[in-house]
């Protein structure tokens, strides 16, 4: 009888652990992304360039054109951005020309990237980069399921 009673408590407590949490309706995140996309380059590129520093520990030199850089892509994204929701539909030869520019310019920003932070602090961002990168795959990978 004690048995039964310890199994029926343990039951009960892990079918209370998997009940859903009562403050998030929908998507969590989505409210997040939201506010994100209300903001402006300049807040961006402030942003990043502040977990870059905390990361990588950033000499007040490397802050300012890294700041820099990230205000430049910012603008970029923010840019693309506004004429992609104006254009939803694109032909194979635009969205070729497209994924060909974003390669171009990630090409051309870790070079300046290189340039700007030393060996060590390169290789460490690339690290959290790739680890990001994962990241966000993992999370589309589960979300389509």
């Amino acid at each position: 009888m004690k048995n039964l009673i310890v199994i029926c408590f343990i039951l009960f407590c892990s079918v209370m652990v998997a009940q859903p949490q009562k403050g998030h309706r929908g998507k969590p995140g989505k409210e997040r992304a939201e506010k994100m996309k209300n903001m402006t380059p300049e807040q961006h590129a402030e942003l990043a360039t502040l977990k870059m520093a905390l990361n990588l520990d950033l000499t007040d030199a490397q802050r300012t054109q890294i700041k820099a850089l990230n205000l430049e892509t910012a603008k970029k994204r923010h840019e693309k951005r506004a004429n992609r929701d104006k254009k939803k539909e694109l032909s194979s030869e635009e969205l070729y020309n497209l994924q060909k520019q974003r390669l171009e310019d990630q090409l051309a920003t870790a070079k300046k990237l290189k340039s700007i932070l030393t060996d060590e602090q390169f290789e460490k961002h690339q690290k959290s980069h790739k680890m990001r990168k994962r990241k966000m795959r993992q999370k589309r990978h589960t979300r389509k399921r």
